[in-house]
């Protein structure tokens, strides 16, 4: 796609980028003691929290509730006076970058970047919005916002545990995630013909 050649230019027309030995947020980190794990897990989490923190103030203001009728419904909106094109493009930016904070931290923590490091990522943030979900009902608008990274952890242990697999092929690895994401599509279909409720974290 075009994007593609765009990452490319952006990465000095290289595929693959070495950071070498360049400083990054964890190694800084360690310099006060943690380890890299802990660097890590402790990052992410003060990430998620403070992404989520500022996302619900947004959502609090006149423009949060603007984009929140947008992606609603559209027509509503448009019938309110409300200028969806330029909603639209106000949410492509806010995701835009934190794609590329996401990206920026994915690419530290591996130590290189590489042009196709996030083929497959809108099939966990699909699969994150549906567990999220089917797990937990009736949210703010926060503690959806932190359910959905929640949700991601979840289906990430899940792939973790299929390639935990004993004498697992391979080549069938793709076949059993395509399997999980058709499950997780599935689930809220299935909760609703079964009856399962799940999780109620407000009251009425």
């Amino acid at each position: 796609t075009g994007l593609y050649s765009i990452n490319i230019k952006i990465m000095g027309s290289v595929p693959n980028l070495s950071l070498g030995d360049s400083a990054t947020v964890f190694k800084e980190l360690a310099n006060f003691g943690l380890t890299n794990e802990e660097a890590v897990f402790s990052l992410s989490l003060a990430c998620l929290l403070l992404v989520c923190l500022v996302l619900t103030l947004l959502m609090k203001t006149e423009i949060g509730l603007v984009l929140r009728s947008t992606g609603d419904n559209i027509p509503m909106s448009e019938a309110n006076g409300v200028n969806v094109d330029t909603m639209k493009i106000v949410g492509y930016m806010i995701s835009n970058g934190l794609i590329a904070l996401c990206g920026s931290l994915f690419a530290q923590n591996d130590g290189f970047s590489d042009v196709t490091s996030g083929t497959g990522t809108i099939v966990v943030g699909l699969s994150a919005v549906i567990i999220a979900e089917v797990l937990i009902h009736d949210l703010t608008i926060g503690g959806r916002l932190l359910s959905i990274g929640i949700g991601a952890i979840v289906y990430r242990l899940i792939i973790l545990n299929i390639y935990e697999i004993p004498n697992l092929d391979q080549n069938l690895v793709r076949l059993f995630n395509a399997i999980l994401l058709a499950l997780v599509l599935f689930a809220p279909e299935l909760q609703k013909r079964l009856k399962i409720r799940g999780l109620k974290l407000r009251n009425e």
